[in-house]
């Protein structure tokens, strides 16, 4: 079974969520502030890694001063070469495809680089840092996936950005609002932004290819036993805000609601279609 790190998450999350999204391939109409966000900061600060200036324009002021931090806090310290770089990899009975955030060199070695946006504390021995270096099948299908494309030692860089939670005031004009949001970050750069390279051990690798399989296993146990994926109702808030399906599962629409829902263009991957190589962590 093929599967991505954004689908294993969505079932994690919620398996409603994922049948709706992933076996009916229905999306809302309008997209979740918190994605445009994260979408908006990525194509930013990945066009400044590639050295092109990108469009502030396009960003809200808060997200305009976390580029712009960014930009201050890690300039001439990564050489990217590519971003978004697609793969495909075996990572035991599960092929996973997904895109790199970027390729490059970082002090004087090849990585593959991780960007992420989030709201959790990023501090050095933090919770978030325990997940991301010890627990989070991420780290696993990274490394994976660049020895797939041919980087013989890979190295995994995670960039991480704290989101600014500073509200704007009454008549506070964008650009005065987006240059305090800025001063408060540079005046404290690793509350903002931190990299770390992730390192993982043969066990820790083997841990999370059995949780990959047995996400799927489950995936493929709703697909085949039961009418309709289970509700998460721990889930029906997420990013700050009600989930887009929730008018469907507490039945005050339904998923062909036109108004609501579209259907979703499947995604086509770049790489050659050959099968992947299995990789064996153990």
């Amino acid at each position: 079974m093929s599967t991505s790190h954004t689908e294993l998450v969505t079932f994690r999350r919620c398996p409603r969520e994922w049948y709706y999204s992933y076996v009916l391939y229905k999306e809302p109409l309008a997209t979740p502030t918190a994605l445009l966000v994260g979408r908006r900061v990525d194509t930013a600060i990945k066009a400044a890694m590639l050295g092109d200036v990108p469009d502030l324009s396009l960003l809200e002021p808060k997200e305009r001063a976390l580029v712009v931090g960014h930009t201050w806090r890690w300039k001439g310290t990564l050489d990217v070469e590519r971003v978004d770089v697609p793969f495909k990899v075996r990572l035991g009975s599960v092929e996973v495809k997904g895109e790199i955030d970027a390729i490059g060199v970082w002090n004087g070695r090849r990585v593959v680089v991780e960007c992420k946006t989030t709201s959790e504390d990023i501090s050095p021995g933090s919770g978030y840092w325990v997940r991301v270096s010890k627990i989070d099948g991420q780290a696993t299908i990274y490394l994976a996936a660049a020895r797939e494309l041919g980087l013989s030692e890979p190295f995994l860089v995670w960039d991480a950005l704290h989101k600014p939670l500073h509200r704007q005031k009454v008549n506070e004009s964008d650009d005065a609002f987006a240059k305090r949001v800025l001063d408060e970050i540079a005046a404290d750069m690793p509350r903002y932004y931190q990299r770390n390279e992730i390192v993982r051990h043969d066990e820790e690798h083997a841990a999370s290819v059995r949780d990959l399989e047995g996400t799927v296993h489950l995936m493929q146990a709703v697909r085949m036993h039961l009418r309709e994926a289970p509700r998460n109702v721990d889930a029906c808030m997420k990013f700050g805000r009600p989930c887009p399906f929730l008018p469907v599962c507490d039945e005050s629409a339904t998923i062909d609601d036109p108004i609501r829902y579209k259907s979703k263009e499947r995604k086509q991957w770049a790489q050659s279609e050959a099968k992947p190589a299995e990789r064996r962590w153990f």
